[in-house]
């Protein structure tokens, strides 16, 4: 179950972090750091992409995949998504992740309007 959209706009005013499109543009930055960031470590890369995915193909409620569409951060992410930008895809051991992340990024495509 969960609460209503309004209810989570006033959470996110009060601490300061905006609409819920601010909201989801700071965690897409995080996802981002950590594959740039952790690529040796497949835990995090690990959970990172169950993350990304989660949000794409929706959890508990709808899927974000098409509000994510809209950020900067996701644009960003589609257009450079090879190992110059995200060193994770290049790490041996690291392939069935980069599988993961092109077919996340691949549904979140696939549900735009």
């Amino acid at each position: 179950q969960t609460l209503p959209p309004e209810v989570y706009q006033g959470i996110f005013k009060r601490i300061g972090l905006g609409d819920h499109k601010a909201v989801l543009g700071m965690v897409i930055a995080k996802i981002v750091h950590n594959l740039r960031a952790w690529g040796d470590d497949h835990e995090v890369i690990r959970r990172t992409l169950v993350l990304l995915a989660t949000l794409v193909q929706g959890g508990v409620g709808s899927p974000a995949g098409p509000m994510l569409l809209q950020l900067d951060a996701t644009q960003e992410l589609l257009r450079q998504h090879t190992g110059a930008a995200l060193p994770f895809v290049e790490v041996p051991g690291n392939e069935r992740f980069r599988t993961t992340l092109h077919l996340t990024l691949c549904q979140m495509l696939l549900m735009s309007p």
